[in-house]
C-alpha cells in the first residue's frame, strides 16, 4: 500500500457471541501516509455520504468505534481549510477534526444538522465559528487548545449540549448565556484567563464535573451552591482568597481541589460535604482548620501540604476512612494526636515540618504503608514503630537520626528505608547496612 492508498475494511461486530460481517456497506477508509488533498478525497466519496456516520480527519489515527457502522481515518492531514464538500455528509453523527490547522469552517457546515459530537481541539480557531450555532443536535463540543478569547453568546442555541471542553485557550470571561446549556453535565474551562464566574452558572442544575484549574478566579458566586449534582469541582491554581459558605450545599460532591490559591481559612460549612472522598488544600495560607472538617467521615484523601498549620483540631480523629494524609511543609512541631485515631491511614507525609519526636502512639497506625519524615528534626524512632506491620517505605532523608531500633526488622513487608542526605558517618552506615541488609538506601 503506497502513501496515499485507500483500503476497504469490513466491520466485524460481535453480538451475543454471533459474528456478523457487514458487506458490501463501506465500513472505513484507511488513508495511510501523508494525505495532501483531503478535498479530493471527500469529493471522491460523496456517494458514501448517505451511510457515513463517523468521520475522522485528525492528525493521528484513532481506534475504530465498533458501535458505529462507518469510520474514516486519516494520518498527517494538517488541513488548513475544510472543504465545503463536508456539507454533503448529512448523516454524520461524529466528526473529528483534531490536530489540524483550521481557523474557520465553511458555511456548508450548517448542513450537518444531525451531528452529535464535534472535536475541534488542537487547531487555530481565534473564535468559535458562528456556523456551529446551527448544530442544534450537538451534545459534545471539544475546542481544547485553540486561541479563543471569548465564549460567544450565539452558541446559546445548543440546548442539548452535555459536554463542553474549552480548556487551554485565552478566554477571559464566560458569558451568562451559558445557562442556555441546561443539559450540561461536564464543563472544562481550565488553563484560561477567567477572573469570575457568572452567577448564572448556578442554573446548570445537571452539572456533575467542573474543571476550572489555572485561571485567575478571585471569588466564587454564592450561586455555586445550587449545583446539587456536582460530583467534582477543581479550582486549583487560581487566586481565591475565600470560599462562599454556600459551597457546603454541594451535597453530591466527591472531589474538591482548591490547591494553589490564597486561602487563609476555609468555612466551617465544608463539614457538610458528607459525600466528599478527596479534599486538596495544598499550597494555601491556612493556619487553622475548622473542627467541622471532622464530619467528613467518607473522606479518603486529604492534602494540607504547604500551608502554615501548627496543629489541627481533635475532631479530625473522626476521619477513620482516611487513607492518605499529606502534611508536608507546615509548621508542626509534633504529630497531632488526632492522626493516631485514623486507623485506615496507609500514607502519611510529615516531611519538612519542625517535628522533634515521634510518639509511641505511632503503633496505632496498623495499616500504614508509607511514612515520610524527611527534613524533620527527629533524632529517634520509637521501637513501637514495629507495630506498623504493613509498612513498606520509611523516608528519613535529611534527618538527625543516627541509629534505628532493631525492632524494625520485624516489619516483614518493609522494602526500603531512605537515608539520603544523612549525617551518618561511614561506620554508622556500615552498621545499618549489616542490621537492615538490602533495605537501606543512602545517597
Amino acid at each position: 500500500m503506497n502513501g496515499n492508498s485507500i483500503s476497504m475494511i469490513g466491520a466485524i461486530l460481535l453480538e451475543r457471541n454471533t459474528m456478523k460481517i457487514l458487506f458490501p456497506v463501506l465500513v472505513g477508509f484507511m488513508l495511510a501516509g501523508c494525505v495532501r488533498d483531503p478535498e479530493k478525497i471527500l469529493r471522491a466519496n460523496l456517494s458514501k455520504a448517505d451511510t457515513l456516520s463517523t468521520l475522522s480527519l485528525e492528525l493521528n489515527p484513532i481506534e475504530a468505534d465498533i458501535e458505529e457502522p462507518v469510520e474514516m481515518f486519516t494520518r498527517k492531514v494538517h488541513m488548513k481549510r475544510l472543504p465545503k464538500e463536508i456539507g454533503q455528509f448529512k448523516n454524520l453523527r461524529k466528526l473529528n477534526l483534531r490536530g489540524n490547522r483550521l481557523d474557520s469552517l465553511p458555511e456548508e457546515f450548517q448542513s450537518l444538522d444531525k451531528l452529535k459530537e464535534l472535536d475541534l481541539s488542537f487547531n487555530r480557531f481565534a473564535k468559535i465559528p458562528p456556523v456551529l450555532s446551527s448544530l442544534s443536535e450537538l451534545e459534545i463540543l471539544d475546542i481544547y487548545a485553540n486561541q479563543l478569547m471569548h465564549y460567544p453568546t450565539y452558541l446559546k442555541s445548543l440546548i442539548k449540549l452535555r459536554e463542553l471542553h474549552i480548556s487551554s485557550n485565552d478566554i477571559i470571561e464566560i458569558s451568562p448565556e451559558i445557562v442556555s446549556h441546561g443539559e450540561l453535565v461536564d464543563l472544562s474551562i481550565s488553563h484560561n484567563k477567567i477572573r469570575t464566574f457568572p452567577k448564572e452558572i448556578g442554573n446548570l442544575k445537571k452539572l456533575e464535573t467542573l474543571f476550572s484549574d489555572v485561571n485567575r478566579v478571585v471569588n466564587l458566586p454564592v450561586e455555586i451552591g445550587n449545583l446539587k449534582k456536582l460530583r467534582l469541582l477543581s479550582l486549583g491554581a487560581n487566586q481565591l482568597t475565600q470560599l462562599p459558605r454556600e459551597i457546603g450545599n454541594l451535597e453530591s460532591l466527591r472531589t474538591l481541589d482548591i490547591s494553589d490559591n490564597q486561602l487563609a481559612s476555609v468555612p466551617k460549612e465544608l463539614g457538610k460535604l458528607r459525600s466528599l472522598h478527596s479534599l486538596n488544600l495544598t499550597r494555601n495560607k491556612l493556619k487553622a482548620l475548622p473542627g467541622e472538617i471532622g464530619n467528613l467521615t467518607s473522606l479518603e484523601e486529604l492534602s494540607l501540604a504547604e500551608n502554615q498549620l501548627d496543629d489541627f483540631p481533635q475532631e479530625l480523629s473522626n476521619l477513620t476512612s482516611l487513607e492518605s494524609l499529606d502534611l508536608r511543609e507546615n509548621h508542626l512541631t509534633k504529630i497531632p494526636e488526632a492522626i493516631f485515631a485514623m486507623s485506615n491511614l496507609n500514607y502519611l507525609n510529615l516531611a519538612d515540618n519542625p517535628i522533634h519526636e515521634i510518639s509511641s502512639a505511632i503503633s496505632k497506625l496498623e495499616n500504614l504503608e508509607r511514612l515520610i519524615l524527611a527534613d524533620t528534626k527527629i533524632t529517634y524512632l520509637p521501637p513501637e514503630i514495629s507495630q506498623c506491620k504493613k509498612l513498606k517505605y520509611l523516608g528519613l532523608d535529611n534527618t538527625e537520626i543516627t541509629q534505628l531500633p532493631i525492632e524494625i526488622n520485624k516489619l516483614e513487608h518493609l522494602e526500603e528505608i531512605s537515608f539520603c542526605k544523612s549525617r551518618l558517618t561511614g561506620e554508622q552506615k556500615n552498621k545499618l547496612k549489616q542490621l537492615f541488609s538490602g533495605k537501606i538506601k543512602f545517597d
